[in-house]
């Protein structure tokens, strides 16, 4: 726990950098963890163990110390707490913005699939995308309609008006 009390200020960016021998990282972010929430889950293994505010993020390196998906889905549902994860990345040169990532899981699985505990961006890395690409138009003021066919714009006025489900049954 030393090594993560160290680097505990540091961005897990910069951790990678000076740890670029690391192999299969994965990064854990989770918002709202307290210091002893963060300590039974560094404990499992993580080697770097960052706290911003709400957000923590917490770094595993595949094949050491005790963690495992199924271990830290045990310890979060212990918790109470829901987390993203990200990676694995092969080496630490290209787990850069791993941080980034698995809040990006969390952020996007909380909206689509609520309820769970654990959250891989492997799972929800589509379902990102297309709320990162959907957030960007709207900013430009697009509108999901813009993007419609025709046929399908007007199936979608008639399951709004008629209480149809003729879209929702087509998607399926």
């Amino acid at each position: 726990m030393e090594d993560n009390l160290r680097c505990a200020r540091e961005h897990p960016d910069l951790v990678l950098i000076a740890q670029e021998a690391r192999r299969g990282i994965c990064c854990l972010a989770l918002c709202g963890a307290g210091d002893a929430q963060l300590q039974a889950l560094s404990a499992l293994g993580a080697f770097c163990v960052y706290q911003s505010g709400e957000n923590a993020a917490l770094l595993y390196e595949q094949g050491k110390g005790d963690w495992s998906v199924e271990r830290l889905c045990a310890e979060l549902e212990a918790a109470g707490l829901q987390a993203g994860l990200s990676g694995p990345f092969a080496l630490a040169a290209s787990a850069r913005g791993c941080m980034l990532k698995a809040q990006l899981a969390l952020e996007t699985g909380l909206a689509v699939a609520p309820g769970r505990t654990i959250y891989p961006m492997g799972e929800f890395g589509e379902a990102a995308l297309i709320r990162a690409a959907q957030k960007a138009l709207e900013e430009q003021g697009f509108i999901p309609e813009d993007f419609l066919d025709e046929a399908l714009l007007r199936m979608m006025r008639e399951d709004q008006e008629r209480k149809t489900h003729y879209l929702p049954s087509l998607d399926a």
